[in-house]
């Protein structure tokens, strides 16, 4: 997966989560405490209940008495008959309630939905509890608490429509939903432009790599800004000058090496000539030995001057050393040398070379002025046909 797909999917990843656990959190507190508000009002119905008929029960012993040693049965019927004379109106109308005796027999309904008392059984000893109940799909919290009435224990039952809480919280959790779908779209369009400004210089970089392995190692950065991608892509045109100076060298050097093996290979040709000519005289002919000796010396001159021309190749070429010790030579002892360099190929060809030079003393480097002069003689025997003249 490329850098930038990374970068925008992880920051889209962090954005819907945590814009997820806020809208949860925030849909959730308000539920929570929307809820802890109705149960307490629930249980403050419950208190009015109990009060309610307690008063009632005792402005009923006043006017009618009854003994706390009477069966059970008359007692449930009176308390009967004391409870259809209370009735708790709210904001939201009449409030259900229920009588149920110590064994959770109902002794009376008013205005009852279809709950069971099976929050009695769960009751801790005189203490009052609820539940959220689901019945014909709305939600009530059911509330009981204990109460002894004529010496007897009873419960008092009441509940309270809560549906339009759970609605509330459905209808802000799709609320939600549509707004995080559009907010996705919104981050995911603004993160896409955001996180391409931020891998530009990445894509430049790649872009000047993929340059730079082909060959094209002029290619350099355009630096935008001083963050870490500024600082990579300096570093890199860094990289990229050094290398480029590096990689000319190196040409350069090859270009000089293979200069130097043209031209050796062209100089060796003319010294390499003097010598088979006079080791073929030596070899094919019957010389005295004065011949032989002034041959053997041609040959071995020629072969230092080729060892001496070799070196001074290389120095000129490869090392760039344009500084040479210059020597006093005489000139008509350098055309001697030369002529005698060259005699075995004037013999062959029946050329007549003549010398006419003034006795003087010049400062030269005599090899490579020999070499310059042998590469004219050499060219001037190719222009000529045999029994030519050069002078």
């Amino acid at each position: 997966m490329k850098f930038f797909w990374k970068i925008y999917l992880s920051i889209m990843l962090i954005i819907v989560l945590f814009f997820s656990i806020g809208v949860y959190y925030i849909i959730h507190s308000s539920f929570k405490y929307s809820l802890d508000s109705e149960i307490n009002a629930a249980y403050v119905e419950n208190d009015i209940l109990i009060n309610s008929l307690t008063t009632e029960i005792i402005s009923n012993l006043k006017d009618n008495p009854i003994s706390l040693d009477e069966d059970i049965s008359i007692k449930e019927r009176w308390i009967m008959a004391t409870a259809n004379t209370v009735v708790i109106s709210t904001s939201r109308g009449v409030v259900p309630f229920r009588i149920s005796n110590i064994n959770y027999s109902i002794l009376y309904e008013s205005k009852w939905t279809n709950i069971d008392n099976s929050i009695l059984e769960k009751l801790p000893n005189n203490t009052r509890g609820y539940e959220i109940t689901l019945k014909n799909g709305s939600y009530y919290i059911h509330t009981a608490a204990p109460i002894t009435i004529l010496g007897e224990k009873m419960y008092v039952e009441n509940c309270r429509n809560i549906t339009s809480l759970f609605e509330n919280r459905y209808i802000q959790y799709k609320t939600c939903v549509y707004l995080m779908l559009i907010m996705i779209i919104i981050c995911a369009i603004i993160v896409f432009l955001v996180t391409s400004w931020l891998t530009q210089p990445i894509r430049r970089l790649s872009s000047a790599t993929k340059r730079f392995s082909k060959g094209d190692f002029s290619q350099r950065i355009v630096i935008k800004g001083k963050d870490e991608l500024s600082l990579l892509s300096q570093d890199f045109n860094i990289m990229a000058e050094k290398l480029e100076h590096t990689v000319e060298e190196l040409k350069d050097t090859a270009q000089r090496q293979e200069e130097f093996v043209n031209n050796f290979a062209h100089e060796l040709k003319t010294p390499l000539t003097s010598i088979i000519g006079y080791a073929d005289m030596i070899r094919s002919k019957k010389m005295d030995e004065e011949l032989i000796i002034e041959s053997a010396k041609y040959i071995f001159e020629e072969g230092k001057r080729l060892e001496s021309l070799s070196m001074k190749l290389m120095d000129i070429i490869i090392l760039k050393n344009q500084t040479f010790a210059l020597k006093k030579i005489n000139i008509c002892s350098l055309f001697e040398s030369i002529e005698g360099a060259y005699r075995p190929v004037f013999d062959r060809e029946n050329i007549e070379f003549n010398v006419q030079c003034e006795n003087a003393t010049i400062q030269i480097e005599p090899d490579l002025i020999k070499t310059v002069c042998i590469n004219l003689l050499d060219n001037a025997r190719k222009a000529i046909t045999s029994n030519g003249k050069i002078s």
